[in-house]
């Protein structure tokens, strides 16, 4: 159990540094490709049961993308962590459609 343990907190270290490199490995102005679609991760809920701040500037980000040409579609993906409460990816789907 010990062993496996060391390996969920090793595979979740390196995920979270090929994320965090990722996001910051290419320079501001780099080009932006056209794609078949845009795919926009959730970052979580705050207490009230909405979006985060980082979550909404992602969605935005994806709108910019979206408007600029450089995919015809959005994908929006999160969950919810309360009862009852609006999922992520729906909250973030309801500000681009309200965008858009």
């Amino acid at each position: 159990m010990d062993r496996l343990l060391r390996i969920g907190v090793a595979v979740y270290v390196i995920t979270c540094l090929t994320v965090f490199a990722g996001t910051y490995a290419v320079p501001r102005g780099t080009p932006v490709e056209t794609t078949d679609a845009i795919v926009v991760l959730a970052a979580g809920l705050n207490d009230q049961g909405q979006i985060d701040q980082v979550t909404t500037g992602r969605v935005d980000k994806g709108i910019a993308l979206y408007q600029a040409g450089h995919a015809p579609r959005l994908h929006m993906t999160g969950g919810t962590t309360l009862d009852g409460s609006t999922s992520s990816g729906q909250q973030m789907a309801e500000r681009a459609i309200a965008a858009g």
